[in-house]
């Protein structure tokens, strides 16, 4: 099966979650990406409605602390040039949304040190 879009496909996966979208009614979204469509992006993938919907309709600073959790536990199974992209586009987005989020820091903070404890327990 394709990474991107093709509507032949009788088995169709969300790109982000690998659930199984179904066909006709319910079915997933055509998710533009790399590049979104506001940007020029012709290319598609498909989407779980439930993934479309963190992706594109909960801007970063909404997530709650659960997410953000599950990005930080996430880092080790990726590859070294995808944690350091992401670590940069989070720091990027950090700096320029989040100057003054002195609560949202100190969230992360005591959850990253809980973390820290559990995996030294």
């Amino acid at each position: 099966m394709s990474t991107y879009v093709d509507d032949s496909d009788d088995e169709r996966q969300c790109y982000y979650c690998g659930c199984n979208v179904r066909k006709g009614w319910g079915a997933g979204e055509k998710d533009h990406f790399p590049i979104p469509k506001a940007a020029g992006g012709t290319a598609m993938v498909w989407s779980c409605c439930s993934c479309h919907d963190m992706k594109d309709r909960f801007p970063l600073d909404k997530w709650p602390i659960e997410w953000w959790g599950a990005v930080i536990e996430s880092f080790p199974k990726l590859n070294r040039e995808t944690r350091i992209f992401l670590a940069k586009a989070i720091a990027l987005f950090y700096h320029t949304q989040h100057k003054d989020d002195t609560e949202r820091t100190a969230v992360l903070e005591q959850w990253r040190n809980e973390e820290a404890d559990k995996r030294a327990a």
